[in-house]
C-alpha cells in the first residue's frame, strides 16, 4: 500500500479542503518529510488518518490529554466543555460550515482505492457519518459497514498504534498491561486468526449438536438463550449508566464538602440559632399570603374586569334596552323565525307538486326564499345605536350583565383579600430587615451563607437523586442477576435433555478433535512467531542502542512480555531503564513486528526522535527510518531535527512538506526543504 494523495478539510487544525499529493517513493528515497512547529498540525495529520481507517474509536476517544476519561463518538467529533474542543475545526464552526472530513488515495497490487469519511452537521444535536470506498477492482463502490469492512482488512484497528504513532509516546508500549499487548501482537502476527478457527469449529459443534434435537426441544432451548442474552445486554447497559453516576457523585461529594466547610468558617462565632424563629415566622407569612392569592384567583373569572368597570356595563345596558323596546328588534326577530321556518314547511310537508320537484330544485328554491326573506330584515340606525343584536341575543346579554350593574359584595370581598396581601408584605419586609440585623453576621455575610445553603442544599438534592437512581439500577441488577441464575440452570436440564444422534456424537467428537489441533497449532506458530521477533528485534536493537553494553540480549516470553537481560543472563527491570532506551526497544519491537508480519502499511511518525540522546538519534537516522518500510512519513520540529541531523537523512528524502499555521486554526503547507 502507498498513499498518493491525502485531504483534509475541516479537521482539527486544518480548515477547508488541504491536499497532501504524495510522490512515489523509491527503494532509495522512501521518506516523506512533513515538518512544522508545535501547534502547526503535525498531530492533526496523524489523527486524521487515524480517523479514515477508524472512525472515533476507543484508542482515539481516551486519548484526550488531561482528559481523565472516555469521551463519546459525538462528544470526540463536537466536544465536551471545559474538557475538549472537538475534532470539528474552529473557524468552520464559526463560520457555520456543516461539513468535516479525511480522504486518502492509495495504490495497492490490485489497484487504485480512494477512501473518504466524512460527517455531515444535519441540526444543532445532530450529524450524519458517511464512509465510501472507491477501487479500480469494484463492481460498485462501498458503504456503511461494508466500507469498514474493507478498510479493516486493509488496516485492522488494532494495527493502527503499530504502523502511526508519535514516538515520544512509544515506550508507553513498555507498560501496557500484557493481555492487551499480547492480544494486539496476537492478531498483527495473524495467530488469532486460529482462534477464530477454533471459534468457528466450536459454534459448527455447537449446531452440530442442536441439529440432532428434536424441534420442540430446540426451540425452547433457543427462546431460553435469547432470553439469557437480553438480560445480559440489559445489565451491561445498567451497568454503563451506574458507572457514569459513581462518576458524578464522586464529584457532587466533591463540591458539597467545598460548600460544607465554607458553611462551617460562616457558623463559627455567630448565632444562627437567632434566626431560626424568624425563619419560620417568614415561611407562615409566605403560606398566607399564598393562600390568599389562591382564593382571590377562584374569585376571579374570564368576566372579573365588568366588576371594575361598572361606567361600561352601565352603558352596554343601555344600548341593549334599546334593541329590546325598539321595533327594528322585534321586527328582526319575525323575519328571522320565518327563515328558520317558512322554506321547511312549504316544501318538506304535503301536499307536494305533481310533478314533484327534484332535489336540487328543493334545495334551490329554499335558498332562495331564505335570500329573499333576508332582504325583509330592517337595517339598525347606526346613529343611534354603537351595535345591533338580534333581540334573543340581546335579551341573553342582557340576563349576563345584570350581576354586574352593581357588583357590591364581590368587590368588597376581593379589596378585603388584597388588603390582607399587603399586610403580610409588608411583615416580610419587616422580617427580612429583622434578619439584616441579626447580630454576629454581617450583611454581605448574611448573603454568603445564604448563597452557600442554597448551593448545599441543590447538590446535596442532586446526589440524592443520582444516589436513588443508582439504587433502582442495583435492585433491577441484582433481579436481572437472579434471573441469569435461573435461566442457565434451566439451560444446562435442557441440554440434557436433548438426545444427540450417532451422527451427531461422531461429528462432536471429530470438532472436538479439531479444537484440540488448533490449540497445539497456535501454540507452535505462537512459539515460530516469538523467535522470529526475538531474532529480529535483538539484531534491530544492537544496530539502534549502541550508548552501553548493559543489555546483551532481549528475551520474548510466550505472553510477548520483553525481558532485557545483561551479560550473565539476569533480567534487567524495564522500569529501571530511563524513558529514551524503553522508546528504542520499543521502536526496534515494532520495526520487527513489521517485518515479521510482512504488513506493507505506510508508517506515519510524530515526533521521530522523542526524548533520546544524539548518539541514538544518528542509529535512528540512518540504520531506521530509510528501511523501516516502502513509504515513511516523519513529522519533525526544527529543534527535533536541526540541520545536521536532516543531512542524514537527506539522501533518503523523496519529498517535503513545510506546514504553516499563523492563527492556529488554518494549518497550510509549502512544498520546499526543511533547508
Amino acid at each position: 500500500m502507498i498513499f498518493k494523495t491525502i485531504t483534509i478539510c475541516n479537521l482539527f487544525s486544518y480548515y477547508q479542503k488541504v491536499v497532501f499529493p504524495l510522490n512515489d517513493p523509491s527503494k532509495e528515497k522512501n521518506i516523506v518529510l512533513i515538518a512544522g512547529r508545535n501547534g502547526h498540525g503535525k498531530t492533526s495529520f496523524i489523527n486524521s488518518i487515524k480517523l479514515l481507517f477508524s472512525g472515533p474509536n476507543e484508542e482515539l476517544r481516551v486519548g484526550i490529554p488531561g482528559s481523565g476519561r472516555r469521551l463519546t463518538s459525538k462528544q470526540y467529533l463536537f466536544g465536551a466543555p471545559d474538557l475538549w474542543e472537538g475534532v470539528f475545526n474552529r473557524k468552520a464552526r464559526k463560520k457555520g460550515e456543516n461539513r468535516f472530513y479525511v480522504a486518502i488515495e492509495w495504490e495497492e497490487d490490485a489497484g487504485k482505492v480512494e477512501a473518504t469519511r466524512e460527517w455531515i452537521i444535519t441540526g444543532k444535536d445532530s450529524f450524519l457519518p458517511i464512509i465510501k470506498v472507491r477501487a479500480d477492482f469494484l463492481r460498485t463502490g462501498l458503504e456503511k459497514e461494508d466500507a469498514q469492512n474493507f478498510l479493516d482488512e486493509r488496516l485492522p484497528q488494532d494495527y493502527i498504534p503499530f504502523f502511526y504513532f508519535d514516538s515520544e509516546q512509544i515506550h508507553k508500549m513498555m507498560d501496557i498491561s500484557q493481555n492487551n499487548l499480547q492480544k494486539h501482537m496476537e492478531r498483527l502476527l495473524n495467530i488469532s486468526q486460529v482462534d477464530t478457527a477454533r471459534d468457528y469449529v466450536g459454534k459448527i459443534q455447537s449446531k452440530w449438536r442442536k441439529d440432532a434435537m428434536v424441534e420442540e426441544q430446540k426451540a425452547r432451548l433457543r427462546e431460553k438463550e435469547n432470553d439469557l442474552s437480553e438480560i445480559k445486554g440489559a445489565i451491561a447497559e445498567r451497568r454503563e449508566k451506574e458507572g457514569y453516576l459513581e462518576d458524578e457523585i464522586l464529584d457532587l461529594e466533591d463540591e458539597i464538602e467545598d460548600v460544607s466547610r465554607r458553611l462551617d468558617r460562616l457558623r463559627e462565632g455567630s448565632r444562627i440559632g437567632d434566626e431560626k424563629k424568624l425563619k419560620e415566622e417568614r415561611k407562615k407569612t409566605e403560606d398566607e399570603i399564598e393562600i390568599l392569592g389562591l382564593n382571590i384567583a377562584d374569585e376571579l373569572s374570564d368576566d372579573s374586569p365588568l366588576l371594575f368597570n361598572t361606567d361600561i356595563v352601565e352603558k352596554v345596558s343601555g344600548h341593549i334596552k334599546a334593541i329590546l323596546e325598539s321595533d327594528t328588534g322585534t321586527q328582526s326577530d319575525l323575519i328571522n323565525s320565518f327563515i328558520r321556518t317558512l322554506p321547511a314547511n312549504l316544501f318538506d310537508t304535503p301536499p307536494f307538486p305533481d310533478p314533484s320537484l327534484s332535489e336540487y330544485q328543493t334545495n334551490f328554491y329554499k335558498n332562495r326564499l331564505a335570500q329573499l326573506l333576508q332582504a325583509y330584515k330592517p337595517i339598525p340606525d347606526k346613529e343611534k345605536s354603537l351595535f345591533f343584536f338580534e333581540k334573543r341575543r340581546a335579551v341573553q346579554i342582557s340576563d349576563q350583565t345584570i350581576p354586574f350593574l352593581n357588583p357590591v359584595q364581590r368587590k368588597t370581598q376581593l379589596s378585603d383579600m388584597l388588603h390582607r396581601i399587603s399586610q403580610a408584605k409588608k411583615r416580610l419586609i419587616d422580617i427580612d430587615l429583622r434578619l439584616e440585623d441579626i447580630p454576629g453576621l454581617t450583611r454581605k455575610e448574611k448573603e454568603t451563607f445564604e448563597k452557600a445553603k442554597k448551593e448545599l442544599a441543590e447538590k446535596s438534592g442532586k446526589k440524592g437523586q443520582k444516589e436513588e437512581a443508582i439504587n433502582e439500577l442495583r435492585l433491577k441488577i441484582s433481579a436481572f442477576e437472579n434471573e441469569i441464575k435461573r435461566l442457565e440452570s434451566d439451560i444446562r436440564y435442557q441440554k440434557r435433555q436433548v438426545a444427540v444422534s450417532v451422527e451427531a456424537k461422531v461429528k462432536d467428537k471429530l470438532s472436538q478433535k479439531l479444537k484440540e489441533f488448533f490449540k497445539g497449532y497456535k501454540e507452535a506458530l505462537k512459539k515460530k512467531r516469538r523467535q522470529e521477533i526475538e531474532e529480529k528485534l535483538n539484531a534491530f536493537s544492537k544496530k539502534l542502542i549502541t550508548s552501553h553494553d548493559q543489555i546483551k540480549q532481549i528475551k520474548v516470553h510466550e505472553d510477548f512480555t520483553l525481558y532485557p537481560t545483561d551479560g550473565t543472563g539476569t533480567p534487567i527491570g524495564v522500569n529501571s531503564l530511563s524513558s529514551g532506551m524503553r522508546q528504542l526497544i520499543a521502536t526496534s519491537l515494532l520495526w520487527s513486528l513489521k517485518v515479521v508480519s510482512r504488513k506493507t502499511v505506510p508508517l506515519v511518525i510524530d515526533t521521530p526522535l522523542g526524548r533520546i540522546d544524539k548518539e541514538h538519534q544518528e542509529n535512528l537516522l540512518k540504520y531506521y527510518y530509510p528501511f523501516v518500510g516502502e513509504q515513511v512519513i516523519i513529522l519533525p520540529t526544527d529543534s527535533e531535527l536541526d540541520e545536521e541531523k536532516y543531512n542524514l537523512l537527506r539522501p533518503h528524502i523523496c519529498q517535503e512538506f513545510q506546514l504553516q499555521n499563523p492563527d492556529g486554526e488554518s494549518t497550510r503547507f509549502n512544498q520546499k526543504p526543511m533547508y
